[in-house]
């Protein structure tokens, strides 16, 4: 017999519920009702009416294209006409056309009837399918539509912070530069001038300091800021930072201790240093008068473990996570004590995290104040030895 791409030419009932349990097109189902051998099993034609719910209606006839046989299907008496349903939800008719000479049988109609159920599983599952797959593509569509709205977004975003920080940025500088020439003429001035002077002063460089933070978050977010990474001699950089704070270490007369057991590192001194100087100078600012703060390099397994603690005010273990958010203030914007954006910690994390290292924070000593871990992984070998190890202790008077 000649043979097909589904088998030989005319196929039984078994093979033909083979064919359509196996079919991923709806092609592949006519294909196979096609190779039906009417005469052999006693039909004058079939008729296959598909009415999928989220569909257009089709009819497929046995003979091919046999207006006859619609005009038959609605006609004799003699069809055997099976609902193509599943779930009660109709899919089609399968309309069965016997030969005028064949007999009524039971067995027969039977057979049919369970082609029927197993067209309508079939229909089903493919046409279930090809809706998955337009769903799909329209959801892909308004996804992709979605992700321009969203970069559309950023870049507006990016722009806007930008020219807010150099708006910002001009007045301040003229701020700050003609209160610096005002200063070199303090002699001439009355003390209370002088001291409102410093004050402007201050707070604009604080101003100044803030804006920068912002911007270099808003960057390291968006992966734009490129670590400088090179051979930073630690000691020096520790002592730069204690340096800027000793104003305030001196005005609140804290204990600062220091323990640098690490001489060289590879990291970005210029982001360490933000890092670093954010952490001690909230040591300051959260530590009553009198108080200790410390800062400690030391080797670790894989890196430098950097620590700064203090004997401050502390942070209640439910909000040891909230700290690292973004303009996130655990004190009541009306009535906080402390000043801040809220941006210092969570830039501090970016920095870290741009280095490939771990920061955490967790209770001090004996429950009283903070400390601060950073973990700046290292190459290995590339540690300084402790040939650079400064443990020194010092009052702030």
């Amino acid at each position: 017999m000649k043979k097909t791409s589904l088998g030989i030419k005319g196929i039984d009932h078994l093979t033909l519920c083979y064919h359509m349990v196996k079919a991923k097109e709806k092609d592949e189902i006519l294909q196979a009702l096609k190779l039906i051998p009417l005469e052999d099993l006693g039909l004058e034609g079939l008729v296959l009416i598909m009415e999928p719910p989220w569909g257009d209606k089709e009819i497929f006839t046995l003979p091919f294209s046999n207006p006859e046989l619609l005009k038959m299907a609605g006609e004799t008496e003699r069809r055997w006409r099976f609902t193509i349903e599943l779930e009660n939800t109709t899919l089609g008719h399968l309309i069965v056309l016997p030969s005028k000479n064949t007999k009524a049988n039971l067995e027969k109609k039977k057979a049919w009837q369970i082609i029927a159920k197993i067209l309508a599983a079939s229909l089903e599952k493919i046409w279930k399918k090809k809706e998955l797959s337009q769903k799909l593509q329209a959801r892909e569509e308004e996804l992709l539509e979605t992700v321009k709205e969203l970069k559309k977004n950023k870049e507006i975003q990016a722009t806007f912070m930008k020219r807010v920080a150099h708006e910002l940025r001009t007045p301040l500088h003229s701020i700050i530069g003609f209160s610096q020439i005002l200063k070199e003429e303090r002699s001439k001035l009355p003390p209370h001038t002088q001291n409102c002077l410093n004050h402007i002063l201050e707070k604009a460089k604080e101003m100044k300091e803030t804006i920068e933070d912002i911007t270099l978050l808003w960057e390291m977010k968006k992966e734009e800021e490129k670590l400088h990474i090179e051979n930073t001699e630690l000691h020096p950089l520790v002592e730069d930072v204690l340096e800027t704070l000793s104003p305030s270490i001196l005005e609140k007369d804290l204990n600062l201790k220091r323990d640098i057991e690490v001489s060289h590192a590879l990291l970005d001194r210029d982001k360490i240093h933000r890092a670093l100087h954010h952490l001690l100078s909230n040591a300051v600012k959260f530590t009553p008068p009198g108080g200790k703060i410390g800062v400690e390099v030391k080797e670790t397994p894989g890196g430098i473990k950097i620590s700064v603690w203090d004997t401050g005010i502390g942070i209640p273990p439910e909000h040891m996570e909230e700290i690292w958010e973004p303009f996130k203030q655990l004190e009541d914007p009306l009535t906080r004590k402390y000043q801040g954006m809220g941006v210092g910690l969570p830039l501090v994390r970016r920095i870290v995290t741009a280095h490939g290292g771990d920061i955490w924070v967790e209770q001090g000593e004996g429950g009283k104040g903070a400390r601060f871990v950073m973990i700046i992984p290292q190459p290995p070998r590339k540690i300084g030895g402790h040939d650079g190890r400064t443990n020194q202790d010092s009052g702030g008077r």
